[in-house]
């Protein structure tokens, strides 16, 4: 998959890369997702080296909460925005994007939550557990309103799926879970529409989120201004066809889709490649997606599981709302395709999550084996 990865990349931004350095080199940004790959690589391996337990410590734990809460409060008050929004942390060359490491550390903090107050929740109800102990949902809480502000929206959908499939996968009664899902799901709604009265990214465009709900009803309408990814995202998988136009040989990445090497690169793959080409990286990525929830239903560890089943709503939600957003089926998210969009902290946050699920895998193997010798 990180191979097939760096191949789109590379195709996906030669001719962005060609305008930027005066036509001299087409390889600015291959060069730098090959280096986030090999660091992605090198973050895989050492969390699969980690043993899941040991970021159950209390110490932990609270670095994580103050560690997440600094880097976002930052984001928020200190960093200017980027086409419209917020969310990045520039520090020289390099941007680094706080919500996409939110999203391991909401996983191992949830996990955690409801493990611990598993006989709570199911002897009391959820709520009632919730209320009695509130510092994890209300620091969760306070983290998904300081996204929501920059504004990304697409990350506070990501991470309330993930959220969501975990509570719903723990075991505890579907009611408790359907209503906070219901409630959450109205609140994000309530929430979305206050905020588009102000401008609250500091980027002087008050309208940014109501442009981009206006180019999802009708992108057509609005071609030359917000609904210009979309409308070029449909020319380009339209123009793919079954077998593509060839490696290389996309039109929309020569300047008619801006981000054709991140949020839209499943778009120009389809173009280069056709439905067939788009068909083989996705039967390979829901391979792995649905393997990991296999792998989950056979493991015995509580927190295990459910760390494991994080990890596997992550790559499943990233894939469907990315997909929804080229295709117009829901608005234009910003969010990633794992292991194929351009972009250091998607590549490492993808290295963290699969050297997760591979850490628990091994050590359940262990356990299982260590039972049955014994």
């Amino acid at each position: 998959m990180l191979v097939l990865g760096l191949i789109g990349v590379f195709s996906a931004s030669s001719y962005r890369s060609l305008q930027e350095t005066g036509y001299e080199s087409a390889t600015t940004y291959i060069v730098r997702q090959v280096v986030f790959a090999f660091i992605g690589t090198v973050v895989g391996l050492v969390t699969y080296r980690f043993k899941p337990d040991y970021f159950r410590k209390p110490k932990f734990r609270s670095g994580l909460l103050l560690v997440m809460t600094v880097l976002l409060l930052v984001v928020r008050f200190l960093m200017p925005a980027i086409n419209g929004a917020k969310g990045w942390i520039i520090l020289g060359p390099i941007s680094i994007q706080p919500v996409e490491f939110l999203k391991p550390v909401m996983i191992l903090l949830w996990a955690d939550y409801l493990d611990r107050h598993r006989l709570a929740i199911l002897n009391k109800g959820f709520f009632k557990t919730v209320k009695a102990n509130l510092v994890l949902p209300l620091a969760l809480f306070f983290w998904l309103g300081l996204v929501l502000t920059f504004p990304d929206t697409g990350g506070v959908l990501l991470l309330g799926l993930i959220l969501g499939g975990m509570t719903l996968a723990s075991g505890i009664s579907s009611k408790y879970t359907l209503r906070t899902l219901g409630l959450g799901a109205l609140a994000y709604v309530l929430v979305i529409g206050f905020l588009n009265l102000f401008d609250f990214s500091g980027s002087g465009d008050v309208n940014y989120r109501i442009q981009r709900f206006i180019s999802f009803t009708d992108p057509f309408k609005v071609a030359k201004s917000s609904g210009l990814q979309l409308v070029n995202s449909f020319y380009a998988l339209a123009m793919g066809g079954l077998l593509g136009q060839g490696p290389g040989n996309s039109i929309q990445k020569t300047g008619y889709l801006p981000e054709a090497h991140t949020d839209f690169i499943m778009a120009i793959i389809g173009e280069e490649y056709g439905f067939i080409g788009l068909f083989v990286i996705l039967a390979l990525y829901f391979y792995l997606t649905f393997y990991i929830f296999y792998r989950a239903k056979k493991i015995q560890n509580n927190f295990y599981q459910l760390v494991m089943i994080g990890v596997g709503f992550y790559f499943l939600s990233q894939a469907i709302v990315n997909l929804g957003g080229i295709t117009g089926l829901i608005p234009i998210t910003g969010v990633t395709f794992p292991f194929i969009s351009y972009g250091g902290s998607s590549i490492m946050t993808t290295g963290i999550m699969v050297g997760l699920a591979l850490a628990i895998d091994y050590r359940n193997r262990r356990m299982m084996l260590a039972q049955q010798l014994s």
